[in-house]
C-alpha cells in the first residue's frame, strides 16, 4: 500500500487525515509490515479555509457595487473585470480578458498608466488619484482610481478600483459656468 489517505481517531476523540503507506520485508525468515503515517490534518484545514477565502474573494469581487479589474502588473494584461466594470464601460469580459489595457486603448493618454501605476512597482499602493479612461464607445471618462498590488499564479498583478466622477464634473462645471453668468449680470 503506498500512499493512501486515511482517517484515525485519536484518543481524544479527534479525527485526523494521514497518508499512509505501509510494504512487508522478510528479514531472516520472518515476514515485517513496515508503515510510515503523515498527519495532514493541518494541510487540509488549510486547502479547505484557502478555498473557503477565495470563494469570499470572487463572490465580493464579482458582486461589488463599483467597478474592480485586474491586470498584470508587467503587461498590463485584464486577468479579470466585475459585473460593475462590464456595465460601466460596455466592455464585454470576452472582448477583452487576456488583452492588454493598451490593446483596448482604455487608458487616456495612452502613457497614463506607466505614470499612475509607478508607486505600485515599488510595492506602494495608489490612492484616489484622477484619470481618464476611454469606454468601448470611445466616450472618456473621468474617474478616481485607487490600485495595489496583488500576486495571482506566481505573478504580481494588480487590482483596480474605478468611481467614475465624469457626471459630477460636468454639474461641477455646470454651477461654475452658471455662478461666473449671474456676475456679469
Amino acid at each position: 500500500v503506498k500512499n493512501v489517505e486515511t482517517v484515525f481517531r485519536h484518543k481524544n476523540s479527534h479525527l485526523n487525515h494521514y497518508i499512509y503507506s505501509a510494504e512487508t520485508i522478510n528479514m531472516n525468515g520472518t515476514d515485517y509490515l513496515i508503515s510510515t503515517f503523515f498527519d495532514i490534518s493541518n494541510r487540509l484545514k488549510l486547502e479547505k479555509d484557502l478555498k473557503l477565502s477565495e470563494e469570499k474573494f470572487a463572490k465580493t469581487f464579482r458582486l461589488a457595487p463599483i467597478s474592480l479589474v485586474i491586470t498584470t502588473l508587467k503587461e498590463g494584461r485584464i486577468e479579470e473585470v466585475n459585473d460593475a466594470f462590464v456595465k460601466l464601460t460596455k466592455y464585454s469580459p470576452e472582448d477583452i480578458i487576456g488583452k492588454t489595457v493598451f490593446d483596448i486603448n482604455i487608458w487616456e493618454p495612452r502613457e497614463a498608466r506607466d505614470r499612475n501605476i509607478s508607486p505600485i512597482k515599488e510595492g506602494m499602493s495608489v490612492r484616489n488619484i484622477e484619470i481618464v479612461f476611454r469606454h468601448y464607445n470611445g466616450d472618456l471618462h473621468n474617474y478616481i482610481y485607487s490600485a495595489e498590488p496583488i500576486i495571482l499564479n506566481r505573478e504580481i498583478c494588480i487590482i483596480s478600483i474605478f468611481f467614475d466622477i465624469t457626471e459630477k464634473m460636468k454639474l461641477a462645471d455646470a454651477l461654475r459656468l452658471s455662478e461666473q453668468m449671474y456676475k456679469t449680470v
